[in-house]
């Protein structure tokens, strides 16, 4: 999921120095939150269409809280 949000342009816009942030932050969200993408994508071992656009909004949902907590304007 990290690697799908670096490759995919999402952390572009943050701090080099917040990346590592975003990456133990972003798993545990996912973990505690978002158990269904995570489930949906160990079975498959792939990506479907539908599972991509819940992990993109997964994404963008922890992003816009992460850029809040960290002081970058959303």
């Amino acid at each position: 999921q990290v690697i799908y949000a670096g490759i995919n342009g999402y952390l572009d816009d943050l701090p080099l120095d917040a990346v590592k942030k975003f990456e133990k932050e972003f798993l545990k969200f996912m973990r505690d939150k978002h158990q269904d993408i995570l489930g949906d994508i160990r079975e498959s071992k792939n990506l479907s269409e539908e599972t991509e656009e819940k992990l993109k909004g997964a994404i963008e949902i922890f992003k816009e809280e992460f850029k809040k907590e960290i002081g970058v304007e959303a």
